[in-house]
């Protein structure tokens, strides 16, 4: 039986085991992509603009300096976006530090937007221009090894982000288990 909502596998597009893109005053009407699911985490830095954003057929409105992740499996597009800036970082699920996935996947009443003031965005964007630095060498020796470092430590901080939104850092897990 056929997929009504496509799952995209990242190794289609890549053989690092993960993606770094930076986008540049992005001013789309409505999305390329359809509504679909991916294999991998997803996480969006916005450093300017507005975008309106699908998860889970959940409308999310994205406003400035921001941070998103997408769980591997959450249906998700983008519905519009004006004057869009900023960083798309796609990774495979084994490269993601178990701590982290804990995060993401158990600790987050919401993984909806956070907006982030100037010292934090910062902090995220040096991270990212080095990341994305290292990924453009991906074939060098040791880089792979470095990006996929640089992309636990962005990874860290993200899941550092969304812990400090919650109370005291409780468990409070709102995805249904594999077996529900």
């Amino acid at each position: 039986m056929k997929d009504i909502i496509p799952v995209h596998k990242l190794y289609e597009r890549s053989s690092a085991g993960m993606e770094v893109i930076y986008f540049d005053n992005v001013q789309e009407r409505a999305s390329i992509l359809s509504a679909h699911r991916d294999d991998h985490y997803i996480f969006l830095y916005q450093e300017k603009g507005e975008s309106n954003f699908m998860l889970d057929f959940k409308s999310l409105l994205v406003n400035d300096r921001a941070i998103l992740y997408v769980l591997p499996g959450q249906v998700h597009h983008s519905i519009n976006s004006k004057n869009v800036s900023g960083w798309f970082l796609a990774i495979d699920t084994l490269l993601v530090n178990e701590e982290y996935r804990t995060v993401f996947e158990q600790y987050i009443i919401s993984n909806g937007p956070i907006s982030l003031d100037d010292a934090k965005a910062e902090k995220f964007k040096q991270c990212l221009k080095l990341l994305h630095e290292r990924f453009l060498l991906i074939e060098e020796p040791l880089s792979r090894a470095i990006a996929h470092s640089l992309a636990q430590s962005y990874i860290g901080m993200v899941a550092e982000a969304y812990l400090s939104q919650t109370q005291f850092g409780q468990k409070q897990n709102t995805r249904p288990s594999a077996n529900q």
